[in-house]
């Protein structure tokens, strides 16, 4: 949709192409004097010279306090980029914007009269058209407050023509309290207590122990305890600690127990052995010797049976990543297009044959939107393989912040999809980018032979939604029978099939 405006100045018939309704009102705030935010809430209805309504559009603003008269001074002037709602409503605060020049905080609302200048861009640019100043008939209490010099700062001293209150002041006439201790305390007694030094009020003299560097040391006596003396720790030595200090390595074994069991005859060499993972056979079996793999290209072979083995990528384990032959040869398991595994049908895989895409065997939808019932840019660019995983994540955060109905859309249906397959569920399904439909429109056949072979459905000679945006009201779309590919408004109903990577 077209918007035509034009500017205008004092004299000329105001809002001859848009008709902009304002709401003005002060932010809520505490009445504390330092706590005064400097900071106003602004609305606008905007309609086009017909009257009417312009929803969910960017548009450009720039508000500026002029001074004096409606063609005074700007002493203040910002700039936003905003959106409007579904009913052309926009909301803004001054203050949060961009700033041009000048600073909201030290106007001096008591030099009036102030006038609140807008200017605006509908295509969300900066060729701004002037719409008018309009005075600000009461000066905003919370600013005006801030600018307020005689405020009471909070010291009882700094008020005039307080009263005298001498005569409360009297001496400590109670009894009670002038007969305790408290009675003698004194401001040196304080000074004394607060420094911890000095000597106390009674006859102890701590100074000693201000330091512990001034404690004498500590000189061990002979042991006399008669008890002590005739227990076992009384016959420890200085060379059994040194022991102790060398984690007895210069003890020699005793147990006569010991020495008749099995562990006696370890030696050093049958350690190096086990250090080594028994290079050297010491127990007459092989079933428990390291195994000699060979590898080439994706085929491992070990001297044994059983077993797994760690590449650079991966660790396969026998049974389930590898299969070994009678001949003790291991294959690694790859994949081709066609087959049916992590809960959908294979449709390209790379170059290692072990990773690649699956789509779901059937459409999540016939026909569905793409955004949230809201347009707008959702900087969902990314194109390529994997690229939809993150293309999806972004749609969905960004549909929430400029507008989303509660209704399912496209990349919102695959984001909730889970596929059972087996004893392993898959809910990582996203909406494909451009080029992941490229990829599906390059194996058709075989995603269709696959989905009808395995209680699927198979595509439809029609259009499905990219995750790939176009600009702020269109996407891309791909008819998967023909190879056509177009872009279309986000409105549109187009069919929906899920994707994921393994």
């Amino acid at each position: 949709m077209n918007h035509i405006y034009a500017p205008f100045r004092s004299g000329v018939t105001r809002w001859s192409r848009i008709f902009l309704m304002l709401v003005f009102s002060l932010l809520t705030s505490s009445l504390v004097l330092a706590q005064v935010p400097f900071k106003m809430n602004y609305q606008a209805v905007v309609r086009d010279r017909n009257n009417q309504l312009i929803p969910d559009t960017r548009v450009g603003v720039r508000l500026s306090i002029l001074q004096g008269s409606e063609d005074g001074t700007p002493v203040y002037v910002e700039t936003h980029e905003v959106f409007t709602n579904a009913n052309a409503l926009f909301s803004l605060v001054i203050g949060d914007g961009d700033v041009v020049s000048g600073d909201l905080a030290s106007i001096d609302w008591m030099n009036g009269p102030y006038y609140l200048k807008v200017e605006l861009d509908v295509k969300g640019g900066t060729d701004y058209a002037d719409l008018g100043a309009s005075e600000l008939i009461s000066v905003p209490y919370a600013l005006f407050a801030g600018k307020t010099a005689d405020a009471f700062s909070g010291d009882y001293n700094d008020l005039i023509n307080t009263p005298d209150l001498s005569g409360f002041l009297t001496e400590e006439t109670d009894p009670v309290f002038s007969s305790s201790p408290a009675m003698n305390i004194t401001d040196d007694d304080l000074t004394k207590l607060n420094n911890l030094s000095g000597v106390n009020t009674g006859d102890q003299d701590l100074s000693p122990y201000v330091q512990i560097s001034t404690l004498p040391m500590v000189v061990p006596a002979n042991e006399t305890d008669p008890v002590f003396t005739v227990s076992v720790a009384g016959g420890i030595t200085a060379e059994d600690t040194a022991y102790w200090n060398r984690k007895l390595d210069s003890f020699t074994e005793i147990d006569p127990l010991f020495r008749a069991s099995v562990a006696g005859g370890i030696t050093e060499q049958d350690t190096s052995y086990w250090n080594h993972k028994l290079d050297a056979e010491v127990d007459g079996s092989v079933t428990n010797e390291i195994q000699t793999i060979s590898r080439h290209g994706l085929t491992v072979t070990l001297s044994k049976n059983g077993g797994s083995f760690t590449d650079s990528v991966n660790v396969y384990k026998a049974g389930k990543d590898i299969e070994i032959s009678s001949d003790n040869t291991i294959s690694v398991r790859s994949y081709k297009v066609g087959d049916i595994a992590f809960g959908g049908i294979v449709f390209w895989v790379d170059g290692s044959g072990r990773h690649g895409l699956v789509c779901t065997k059937e459409d999540l939808s016939t026909g569905i939107r793409w955004h949230a019932g809201t347009y707008g840019d959702t900087r969902a660019l990314g194109d390529g393989p994997y690229a939809g995983f993150m293309n999806t994540a972004i749609i969905i955060s960004s549909q929430v912040a400029i507008g989303d109905d509660g209704n399912d859309y496209a990349a919102l249906l695959c984001s909730k999809l889970i596929v059972k397959d087996g004893d392993k569920s898959y809910g990582d399904w996203y909406l494909p980018s451009k080029e992941e439909l490229m990829l599906m429109y390059q194996s058709i056949e075989a995603i269709n032979a696959a989905a009808t072979a395995n209680k699927g459905v198979a595509c439809e000679s029609n259009y499905y939604w990219s995750s790939t945006e176009y600009d702020n009201q269109q996407a891309w779309k791909m008819n998967l029978t023909t190879g056509e590919v177009a872009h279309y408004y986000k409105t549109y109903a187009a069919r929906v099939r899920a994707v994921r990577a393994f």
